[in-house]
């Protein structure tokens, strides 16, 4: 295990809020399966737990960089500051329960210093069985989300190719190319398959990095999470980010029907917002 010297050529950073735990395991198997030389951390604290700034703060040395960002609740404003404070050329963000294959962090680097593009990419998911990867999400509404995954596929292209969309576990840019999420967006969804239209909106491409590969832990009733995941915020989310992009509302206005909200306009007659009824 070697930490990273003064130059930064990746920034990992993650989002937390109230998991701690699940951050101690995502950074300790960076830190003791990855080399991490140029190379920096960056935790996102969406909720300001004092323990976790203490154990960043005593335990990260020059490689951990601690950031408490809990004046907006949700997961799109942390991201976004890992971009706005992130020292690295290639920012990678990824879930607080992640964990990266081998090499995979080599491998990105390598990729890293004989690239330079403004696209939008991604890794490739395996479930817990290890028997093959998903590569994408197709755009469809389904179950209160927009966005399924793809088929599993136990070979992936050598070169990296463009997808339609994927999960954002994992995810990354060149810092300074990075769109930014809506300023607007609160609490849990709306990021899957906006940030990806917003990309290609501005002639760029969404593509998957083969070699990237990754492993989630999927929240269940054992460990269900500890965030606020609201309906209403997740279809105000859809409606701030469709309406950004000049998309169609209808779609969403369908798909959510079951749910008693109205769908109103915003004070600056710009901006649709939604009003449970």
């Amino acid at each position: 295990m070697r930490l990273r010297s003064m130059a930064v050529k990746l920034t990992i950073g993650m989002a937390s809020y109230n998991n701690a735990e699940q951050v101690w395991w995502t950074v300790m198997a960076l830190r003791l399966y990855h080399d991490l030389t140029d190379c920096e951390i960056i935790v996102a604290d969406n909720y300001g737990c004092a323990a976790l700034k203490a154990w960043c703060n005593t335990w990260g040395g020059s490689l951990i960089k601690y950031i408490e960002c809990n004046e907006v609740r949700g997961t799109s404003y942390p991201r976004d500051k890992i971009f706005e404070k992130a020292s690295g050329d290639f920012v990678l963000c990824v879930d607080s329960h992640i964990m990266l294959a081998p090499r995979s962090v080599e491998k990105l680097k390598d990729w890293i210093s004989k690239n330079k593009s403004g696209d939008l990419y991604h890794g490739a998911m395996a479930y817990d069985g290890l028997d093959g990867y998903i590569d994408r999400m197709n755009g469809r509404w389904e179950t209160n989300f927009y966005g399924v995954w793809g088929e599993m596929k136990k070979e992936l292209p050598s070169e990296p190719y463009e997808i339609p969309m994927h999960g954002m576990g994992v995810f990354g840019s060149f810092r300074d190319s990075w769109l930014k999420f809506n300023d607007e967006f609160r609490g849990f969804g709306g990021e899957e398959g906006y940030i990806h239209e917003k990309y290609r909106k501005a002639g760029k491409k969404v593509m998957l990095l083969p070699f990237l590969k990754w492993i989630h832990r999927f929240h269940d009733q054992i460990t269900p999470t500890k965030y606020l995941n609201s309906m209403e915020e997740r279809i105000r989310n859809y409606v701030i980010g469709w309406n950004e992009l000049g998309l169609d509302l209808d779609p969403i206005k369908e798909h959510f029907k079951k749910f008693d909200i109205d769908f109103v306009k915003g004070e600056n007659g710009n901006t649709l917002n939604i009003k449970s009824k």
